[in-house]
C-alpha cells in the first residue's frame, strides 16, 4: 500500500472503533475468548466432523452424536454472551460490507 492509502485505511479503522455497536462487539469477543468460549466452539466444530463421518457411513452412532451435539450447541448459542456476540458481530459486519461498498463504488472508472 502506499503511503495516502494506509493513511485512510488506518483513519477509517479509528473511526470503526469509535462505533458504539464495533465497541461492543470487540467487548464481547474479548469476553468469549476470557470465559473459554472460543475452545467450546472448536469442540463444537469437531463435533460437527464426527456428525458428518457418523451419517456417511450411516453410523449407528449418528442418533446419540446429533443429540448431545444439538444440547451442546443449543447450550451454547443461547449463552447471553455468545448471542450478544453474535448481534454485535452482525452488526459490525455490516458496517464493514457498507465501506467495502463505498470504497468499491468510489474506485468505479467510468
Amino acid at each position: 500500500m502506499n503511503k495516502l492509502t494506509d493513511d485512510i485505511a488506518k483513519k477509517i479503522n479509528t473511526l470503526l472503533l469509535e462505533v458504539p455497536a464495533v465497541k461492543e462487539f470487540k467487548y464481547y469477543q474479548n469476553l468469549l475468548i476470557k470465559k473459554g468460549f472460543d475452545k467450546k466452539e472448536a469442540e463444537l466444530k469437531d463435533m460437527q466432523k464426527k456428525l458428518l463421518k457418523a451419517k456417511a457411513m450411516d453410523s449407528y452412532e449418528y442418533g446419540e452424536l446429533y443429540a448431545f451435539y444439538k444440547k451442546e450447541y443449543d447450550h451454547f448459542i443461547n449463552h447471553p454472551i455468545v448471542s450478544n456476540y453474535m448481534a454485535y458481530k452482525e452488526e459490525t459486519n455490516n458496517y464493514l460490507l457498507e465501506i467495502e461498498s463505498i470504497i468499491n463504488n468510489g474506485l468505479k472508472i467510468d
